[in-house]
């Protein structure tokens, strides 16, 4: 698992270019959720990046799967290929202009509301900006919260 982290940090370093300009982009805000329940289509999990320059997704699927998208802004498009649980660990970056970055991790089931797998993501905001935070925003309870537990009242996506 080190070595995974490692390995995002060297490349961010790497994307960066020179050592001046990686100095200036900071952690800015981290979400660590163990064990997460992957529903359904429907029932999306959305790992939401506000203002962050670079937003990494670091994801292991414990049971199951998951389907992902990502979202730049208004454009979207799917990863491609499904992630299983028999899956090494998994990473994604975002790095556009665009102000609002998201990574959706859901599921299709032609029964309703289930749940397909579970995982452990991480979300990572590296940012120039202050004011840059990360979250993730539960469709079936339509909350926004941090890794804490906390629920965060102004809810950027509802």
């Amino acid at each position: 698992m080190r070595k995974n982290v490692f390995f995002l940090v060297a490349a961010l370093v790497a994307f960066c270019g020179s050592p001046a300009q990686a100095q200036s982009l900071t952690l800015s805000d981290a979400v660590y959720f163990y064990t997460y329940p992957i529903k359904s289509t429907g029932a999306a999990k959305k790992l939401v990046g506000h203002n962050c320059d670079v937003f990494e997704l670091a994801l292991k699927v414990q049971s199951g799967y998951t389907d992902l998208i990502m979202t730049e802004g208004s454009s979207s498009f799917n990863y491609p290929d499904r992630i299983n649980s028999g899956a090494a660990m998994f990473a994604y970056t975002l790095y556009s202009a665009q102000a609002d970055k998201r990574f959706t991790l859901v599921g299709k089931s032609t029964g309703g509301v289930q749940q397909v797998g579970t995982a452990t993501i991480f979300g990572y905001c590296f940012s120039t900006k202050a004011d840059a935070w990360v979250m993730l925003y539960d469709e079936v309870d339509k909350t926004c919260r941090h890794s804490n537990g906390t629920v965060i009242s102004n809810c950027p996506v509802n």
